[in-house]
């Protein structure tokens, strides 16, 4: 299913999508997605059955998008992949895909929340994404490399998610004003990895039962 450049309120729900391994696109050439929208706005994808694509969901340059209560499993490469602004991500499975479980880059004001995400590496990845939040998560995995990955991101929430599993629960680079508090971080290898952060306050998280100790690396202004 793809939609491009649509305004009015669409809704995609209660479809079975597999097996777009290698859909024919010019600018994306052998890349199949289950769902594609690009420069939409207003639409809500709910309730589906996505699995066996090369991506399941696609969101490129959109606005006021939600992602709602789908189960996105087994998937090439990344289950759910966006960019764009004011963007919901809410209460969807994804497992076992060959890439991240939720992609974000260049995004602002994005929210995820209350998914849970199993055997995907890495569960999180966020680059360059500004005024978002990741609240409520659920992120785990038997051969799980890393829980969350952040790079270069501002005014970030990452509060009240739980990692376990992970050969490092989280790795965050290069960002500032972040918010980390009331997070579970438990039976991974190295709980946290944070390099050069700046103005950021790192509280009221749970660590424990992990291998080794967290380190954290503050920037000076």
């Amino acid at each position: 299913i793809k939609i491009s450049s649509v305004s009015l309120h669409f809704i995609i729900t209660n479809c079975t999508l597999k097996d777009a391994s290698f859909f024919p696109d010019p600018g994306w050439p052998g890349y199949g997605r289950a769902i594609e929208l690009s420069n939409s706005s207003n639409g809500t994808i709910r309730g589906n059955r996505i699995n066996r694509n090369f991506y399941g969901i696609l969101i490129d340059g959109c606005t006021s998008i939600r992602i709602t209560g789908n189960w996105v499993n087994n998937n090439l490469w990344d289950g759910i992949l966006t960019t764009g602004s004011s963007i919901l991500i809410d209460n969807n499975s994804v497992h076992n895909n060959g890439g991240a479980g939720i992609g974000a880059y260049n995004a602002v004001d994005l929210r995820i929340e209350n998914n849970i995400i199993r055997d995907c590496d890495p569960g999180f990845e966020v680059k360059t994404c500004d005024r978002s939040f990741i609240s409520g998560n659920s992120v785990s995995g038997d051969n799980l490399g890393l829980g969350v990955y952040l790079v270069t991101s501002t005014d970030f929430n990452f509060k009240d998610n739980e990692i376990d599993g992970a050969r490092i629960g989280m790795f965050i680079y290069g960002s500032e004003n972040l918010d980390i508090s009331g997070n579970f971080i438990h039976d991974c290898i190295d709980p946290m990895d944070i390099e050069k952060i700046k103005n950021s306050t790192i509280r009221g998280n749970f660590i424990y039962g992990n291998s080794e100790p967290f380190s954290i690396t503050y920037q000076s202004s």
